[in-house]
C-alpha cells in the first residue's frame, strides 16, 4: 500500500474514532444519572429519621420500624390475621448520601420480608450461605445485593411527616412500591398523618 493511502486511512480511522468518543460522551452526559423524585427533599437532615416508621402499602403486614439517634435499630413484623407478632431484626443503621443525589439508609441485620420468608430466613438468600438475591434499587435504577440487611431509600414525599418516605428495593418477585411513613417522633408522640393514610 502507498505511503498516502496509509496516511489517509489513519487520518479517516483518528476521525471516526473522535466522532464516536464525542458522540458517546455527549450521549453519556444527558443520561439522567438517577430518578430525581426519588430523591430526598433539599431540606433533608439524617435527624428527620429519628421516630417509628410503618410500612404502607398493598401488602397484608404490619412492619414496624424504629430508628434512634444512637443510630440503632428495632423491626418488627407480623401478616394481618395472624395473632403473632415478633421482633424480626435488630442493629446499627447508618446513611449513605451517593454524588447522584440518592440517599440510602444501610441497616445492618434488618429482615427483608417482601420477596418471601425465604430471602428474610437467610439474609437476602435462598439457602443458608447461598448466593445472594439481587434486588432492584430504583433510585438509580440499579441491581444490588444487601447481605444481612435491607437497604432503604429515602425519598421526597411532601404530604408525610417530615416529608420523606422510605422506600424498599424491589425483590423482582413482586409489583408492589413497598414504602413506609413516620409515624411518631422519638419521644413515641404520634405525628399527624394526611386524611386519606389516618388510622
Amino acid at each position: 500500500m502507498c505511503y498516502v493511502c496509509r496516511i489517509i486511512g489513519w487520518g479517516l480511522l483518528a476521525v471516526m474514532l473522535i466522532s464516536c468518543g464525542w458522540a458517546g460522551s455527549a450521549a453519556m452526559s444527558t443520561r439522567t444519572p438517577a430518578r430525581s423524585f426519588l430523591q430526598p427533599p433539599p431540606t433533608f437532615h439524617e435527624r428527620d429519621l429519628i421516630g417509628r416508621w410503618e410500612l404502607i402499602g398493598p401488602i397484608d403486614a404490619i412492619e414496624i420500624l424504629t430508628l434512634t439517634a444512637d443510630h440503632q435499630f428495632t423491626q418488627r413484623y407480623a401478616i394481618v390475621g395472624k395473632p403473632e407478632s415478633h421482633d424480626a431484626g435488630q442493629g446499627a443503621w447508618w446513611l449513605e448520601q451517593r454524588p447522584s443525589g440518592c440517599v440510602y439508609v444501610h441497616l445492618e441485620g434488618m429482615r427483608y420480608f417482601h420477596g418471601g420468608g425465604v430471602l428474610a430466613d437467610h439474609g437476602n438468600r435462598y439457602e443458608p450461605g447461598g448466593t445472594l438475591h439481587t434486588f432492584v434499587e430504583k433510585c438509580e435504577d440499579r441491581l444490588i445485593t444487601m447481605p444481612d440487611k435491607v437497604v432503604l431509600i429515602v425519598t421526597n414525599r411532601p404530604r408525610l411527616p417530615r416529608g420523606i418516605g422510605l422506600l424498599f428495593p424491589k425483590s423482582g418477585r413482586d409489583n408492589a412500591d413497598n414504602s413506609m411513613l413516620l409515624t411518631a417522633d422519638a419521644d413515641g408522640q404520634p405525628l399527624p398523618l394526611p386524611t386519606a393514610l389516618s388510622r
